[in-house]
């Protein structure tokens, strides 16, 4: 089991801002804000880092990637990446939930409450360098 804690995730956090930069952003809200394209219609669009996205945000990108913020941080700490595809489409805490209740994780409350403070701030578009900021996190 997987043991995680605050200090656990916020180092991850600063691994993951210094290795994408502050100005990364999420590629599905790069896609979104461009108004040249609906996120819910867009297939195979460019994105940074590589990717070629089809506007969904996920823990696990199409290439097999960690995508958004907390995918990003509990693939960092070891959660493999199939077990973050088993729960696409769920929030945050109920991911965090669902690890715990299958032994994968143990996380105690303020890491998975900040887990989900910064997908909250991630799913209103804003790049991890402001994301880690707005939770108090030096990066």
């Amino acid at each position: 089991m997987i043991q995680i804690t605050k200090d656990d995730v916020v180092r991850s956090v600063q691994e993951l801002v210094s290795e994408r930069g502050r100005q990364y952003v999420n590629p599905r809200y790069l896609i979104a804000a461009g108004n040249a394209y609906d996120a819910d219609k867009v297939t195979d669009v460019e994105a940074p880092y590589g990717q070629s996205y089809d506007g969904i945000c996920r823990y696990v990108d199409p290439e097999g990637k960690p995508s958004c913020i907390v995918g990003s941080v509990l693939a960092k700490l070891g959660v493999s990446i199939d077990e973050l595809k088993k729960h696409e489409g769920t929030s945050a805490g109920m991911l965090t939930r669902a690890l715990t209740g299958e032994g994968i994780i143990g996380i105690d409350a303020d890491a998975a409450y900040l887990l989900d403070d910064l997908q909250t701030v991630q799913d209103a578009g804003k790049p991890w360098g402001v994301v880690a900021s707005s939770n108090y996190i030096t990066v």
